[in-house]
């Protein structure tokens, strides 16, 4: 079983609903799942001090470098700026990535998702390959 780092944008109430969902689905499968929405300070409740700002990005590096995968989620027109970093710096550690893009928009004619994040990582298109593949 992994320890699963779950990087993907949550500032919607859609994106934290999918999360929730997709980090439900690695668990059903015996994962060990790392959410950074579970432990984290909802920030519209009240500014963010630079002291929590410094804790949160601890954390969540902290997270990263237990983690022995990570599956990160990149829908949109142009994936997360939050989520490329947590990608960048598995990949610079040797950590597998798995992303997940269900959006069916490709960023043009040459490319799915932009290339340095397809590059160094294996894409899944759907929630079901990718639980299939671990």
């Amino acid at each position: 079983m992994e320890t699963i780092y779950l990087a993907a944008p949550l500032f919607t109430e859609a994106e934290k609903r999918f999360n929730s969902y997709l980090a439900e689905k690695l668990r059903e499968k015996g994962h060990t799942v790392f959410v950074p929405q579970e432990i984290e300070y909802d920030y519209r409740v009240k500014p963010l001090s630079p002291e929590l700002k410094q804790e949160i990005y601890h954390n969540d590096i902290q997270g990263l470098t237990s983690a022995t995968l990570v599956v990160a989620v990149i829908d949109g027109s142009d994936a997360d700026s939050g989520t490329s970093f947590e990608i960048g710096y598995a990949v610079a550690r040797g950590t597998p990535v798995y992303c997940l893009r269900t959006d069916v928009r490709k960023v043009d004619d040459f490319e799915f998702v932009n290339l340095m994040l397809e590059a160094e990582t294996t894409v899944f298109t759907s929630v079901e390959k990718l639980l299939k593949a671990l």
